[in-house]
């Protein structure tokens, strides 16, 4: 497998309309000619619409950046000054632009992507889909009440106070006409909308974009995976839990996170750093200060192995959440333990009882989704001798021991000594994200890295390994199948032919000498390795509903298709699989 050179984009790369149409681009686009009588202006996007746009609402662009005033107003746009503001620039490419020139930093598309492709946008729309009625009614007895509470919105909207207690009193707090909306992930915007069209914006650093203007730096991968977790694993501080009763009520389970597919299949409206000419000529120290580059790294297995940690400090981070801090539950909600441990067939044979039971057999355990990819990282960090990675790991596997009896000690576990055990093991995460953060994932990095992917998948869970022997369910297999799906295609250069509309099939790649893409389409038929089956919102590029847009959202016949894959999911040939990929790379001279 040859990994792509400079200017081919990640896996894939950036997602381009060009004339209504998604597509994904394999490779940096043509140099184009710039059109007469635009001038070159350094680090700034030369688009002569724009700068109309500026001159309009009274910006100069001469002016450079200016921190703004003390006590000046940090809230964030209206629904409405954001559909303005943001579409200002970001809605279509003008003539001469080139995504291929030295200043380029952006699509110039991304509103349009966001309108017409992204989930975010129709977040509000689904609470009063035909399955968020059933669930209003079931929760609140009025099939209308859940598009108007905090505990739904403060995910499903634009939260313009995170943070505050959702039993607070915040008059329009809750942005919900364009559902989770720009400023969700990229920070509220009054404050660096303006510096951030202005040709000095570009020497700040990631950092003091954040700490000056309060825009999110989502280059930087452990921040990307913070905001991302925030809902699509929860977040206790902001108060955004999926609770038992939700579930019960008809949510759907959220999809094991895994960082690198889920960027690609929001669908990516960004370019790769590597992809962006003026990035790939800076100095090293101010590519990676001002946009978290580091050259000649594979972007999905940084994003991979960092998400990995982040989502799971965040998971076992939710243990202390309490759907009533004014009256707190002596025991831990529901949701907190592994689903399935409830929720399975009687089956004989069973393949719980083959792999067999960590502690007292039958108790329910916690969830156990998120583990694996850490285990893998872990594995890797150790195999390929970074300092300190041993010791972290025999740490970790202790720390998540304690946990773990503190969940079988007795039916759904002493929530005190759980939420002890999880701080403890949280310490010794912090210190692992410490060392995988630090980590270059070169292209001989990554390609440790999915080996130790597959050997985790393929491990054997029999008394040998009894500390390991948590049972391997489908969202735990799922997840590290997308981290190695997603390193393997970038460091096979990529996709052949992607589909326009959706995301890649496994079988597309545009290299495969090890044969391993034919053994990850088999799995993708048995548990998905895209989060998404198409890139399609159900509404056109100006945001209006098209002919079945409710087909769109999640309907009780997909949720059903899934939980059934799900519950028929067979470890043992999962393993098997991923026995023979390993066994095939390990063959591979490359």
């Amino acid at each position: 497998m040859n990994r792509a050179g400079p200017g081919t984009a990640a896996v894939p790369a950036a997602l381009a309309i060009r004339e209504g149409a998604l597509v994904h681009s394999s490779k940096s686009p043509t140099r184009s000619t710039r059109a007469a009588g635009t001038a070159a202006v350094p680090g700034l996007v030369r688009v002569a619409s724009a700068a109309a746009g500026l001159a309009a609402v009274g910006l100069v662009l001469a002016q450079p950046p200016q921190p703004p005033a003390k006590g000046k107003d940090t809230r964030y746009y209206s629904d409405r000054e954001a559909l303005n503001s943001c579409g200002l620039c970001h809605k279509s490419r003008p003539p001469g632009f080139a995504l291929a020139d030295k200043d380029s930093l952006v699509l110039l598309n991304e509103f349009t992507a966001w309108q017409h492709h992204d989930l975010h946008r129709r977040a509000c729309d689904a609470l009063s889909s035909p399955l968020g009625v059933q669930m209003s009614r079931l929760l609140y007895g009025d099939p209308k009440a859940a598009a108007k509470k905090a505990d739904c919105l403060v995910c499903h909207a634009t939260d313009t106070a995170p943070g505050a207690p959702l039993s607070a009193d915040i008059p329009g707090r809750f942005s919900c006409d364009l559902g989770v909306n720009c400023q969700s992930c990229h920070g509220p915007a009054a404050k660096w909308d303006g510096p951030h069209r202005l040709g000095d914006w570009r020497p700040l650093t990631g950092h003091e974009k954040t700490a000056t203007y309060g825009m999110t730096n989502l280059r930087d991968p452990a921040v990307r995976a913070r905001t991302c977790v925030g809902c699509h694993v929860g977040s206790t501080d902001e108060g955004k839990f999926v609770t038992h009763d939700m579930y019960a009520a008809g949510h759907p389970p959220l999809p094991a996170f895994e960082l690198a597919t889920f960027s690609r299949d929001e669908p990516r409206h960004w370019l790769s750093p590597a992809d962006v000419p003026y990035i790939r000529g800076l100095e090293p120290a101010a590519a990676a200060e001002r946009y978290s580059y580091r050259k000649g790294e594979v972007e999905a297995a940084r994003l991979a192995a960092v998400g990995a940690v982040v989502g799971f400090r965040r998971a076992i981070d939710l243990l202390r959440f309490d759907p009533d801090p004014a009256r707190p539950s002596p025991g831990l909600d529901f949701a907190h333990f592994n689903c399935a441990a409830c929720h399975h067939d009687l089956r004989v044979p069973s393949d719980r009882q083959i792999n067999g039971f960590p502690g007292v057999p039958g108790r329910p355990v916690p969830q156990t989704w998120s583990v694996w990819l850490v285990r893998a990282v872990l594995r890797h960090a150790q195999q390929s001798g970074r300092d300190g990675a041993e010791q972290l790991r025999t740490e970790f596997e202790a720390g998540y021991d304690t946990l773990r009896q503190t969940f079988d000690a007795r039916p759904f576990g002493e929530k005190e000594k759980v939420l002890q055990a999880a701080r403890a093991l949280d310490a010794t995460c912090e210190k692992v994200q410490k060392l995988v953060e630090g980590i270059v994932y070169d292209e001989p990095t990554a390609r440790g890295l999915f080996a130790a992917l597959a050997a985790e998948a393929a491990a054997d869970p029999g008394p040998a390994a009894a500390r390991r022997r948590d049972f391997l369910d489908a969202d735990g297999a799922a997840q590290i199948a997308r981290a190695f799906a997603a390193v393997y295609a970038e460091l096979a250069g990529g996709y052949a032919e992607p589909p326009k509309d959706g995301p890649p099939s496994p079988d597309s790649l545009k290299s495969d000498p090890a044969g391993i893409a034919k053994l990850l389409a088999e799995i993708d038929a048995e548990l998905p390795l895209a989060v998404r089956p198409n890139y399609r919102n159900g509404l056109d590029e100006s945001g209006k509903p098209l002919p079945g847009a409710e087909t769109f959202l999640i309907q009780h016949e997909q949720l059903g298709q899934r939980l059934r894959k799900a519950s028929e999911f067979k470890p043992a040939e999962y393993r098997r699989q991923f026995a023979e990929i390993a066994r095939r790379l390990a063959a591979d001279p490359k």
